[in-house]
């Protein structure tokens, strides 16, 4: 009784006030405040149609924010009931839809809003091409991307996106390129330089590549993914204290993933401390059972040390889908 008459009391106080802390609350990332606040102001029933589309659809930003998927598409579809010129609120249909891998009602979505507002069609585009990205039809994409830099030439995230389909093709240089225009657009845009130092890794071009990771880890001394990567780039240079210097970082980042310990491991293994690497790279293998490439390691590592592991080799075996690479070169506990 206590609850239901302090929700009147709210419905009868002062809408302002509530979408005020409603938005407050959004702004500081309390998606549970925000949806109260929201919810309450709803309920007063004194929201013009304009105004409670509005509403309904920050309440459904905070939803989706919370993983409530489904609650926030039904606060977007009412608020377009209301209001069917509401551009923002088909894109973020558009992107509820796309977590739920619905990538032909996002890109429905995306196009409509493009079509209702022309002044937010690059952001439209951009979510189009990410949903066809999604779907692997990387040329679809890679169209709405360029459509989308055509309209706002100074968008960093459309050449980001653009350079990952790219990429996807094996368009290396393509991809560099838009790397490139994203961080002369924006030079603190760690995601464009981690990236392209993955690209510079895989071409061979390690320093790089580290150059890359160390501007991340300038811009953000807590990248878990930046000093995996530039360890791993000092392990193809041989570097292996430097390389377990990162390692040790991610470790401590990321107590609780599979590949830290095992790259890890792999990094001990080839600077000689080869019984830490092989501890490593079990924890590795029971975080991640089903990681193949973790217990092909585990076994190799244990095989150049002379190490009979043939029962533990065929327990953990079993985890793994042993149908395709590298599963597949494991057979009957052997490799």
């Amino acid at each position: 009784m206590l609850l239901a008459l302090g929700a009147a009391a709210m419905a009868q106080a002062d809408v302002p006030g509530l979408l005020k802390q409603g938005m407050a609350a959004r702004q500081r990332g309390d998606d549970d405040a925000a949806i109260y606040y929201l919810s309450a102001a709803i309920a007063a029933g004194v929201l013009r149609p304009n105004d409670l589309a509005t509403v309904l659809a920050s309440r459904g930003v905070a939803y989706d924010n919370k993983g409530q998927t489904d609650a926030a598409i039904a606060d977007f579809t009412a608020a377009l009931e209301l209001k069917p010129d509401f551009g923002d609120a088909y894109i973020d249909r558009g992107l509820s839809w796309t977590k739920k891998h619905e990538y032909d009602r996002a890109i429905a979505e995306f196009t409509q809003a493009s079509n209702v507002d022309p002044a937010h069609a690059f952001l439209a585009l951009n979510d189009r091409g990410n949903a066809y990205d999604e779907k692997g039809d990387f040329e679809k994409a890679i169209a709405d991307y360029s459509e989308s830099i055509r309209l706002r030439p100074d968008y960093a995230t459309a050449y980001y996106n653009r350079a990952n389909s790219h990429n996807a093709l094996e368009e290396t240089e393509k991809a560099i390129a838009d790397l490139d225009a994203a961080i002369a657009i924006n030079p603190s845009y760690a995601g464009a330089y981690i990236n392209r130092g993955g690209i510079f890794l895989i071409k061979g071009e390690t320093r790089s590549a580290i150059a890359d990771f160390d501007t991340v880890l300038r811009l953000a001394p807590t990248s878990a993914l930046a000093l995996n990567d530039r360890g791993s780039a000092y392990l193809l240079l041989g570097e292996y204290d430097r390389a377990l210097d990162d390692f040790d970082e991610v470790v401590r980042l990321q107590p609780h993933k599979a590949w830290a310990f095992g790259n890890r491991g792999i990094a001990r293994f080839y600077s000689g401390r080869t019984e830490a690497g092989i501890a490593d790279l079990v924890t590795a293998a029971d975080l991640s059972p089903s990681d193949a490439l973790i217990l092909v390691w585990l076994h190799f590592v244990r095989t150049r040390m002379g190490q009979d592991d043939v029962n533990d080799l065929a327990a953990r075996a079993a985890e793994i889908d042993r149908t395709k690479w590298p599963g597949a070169v494991i057979r009957n506990g052997k490799h």
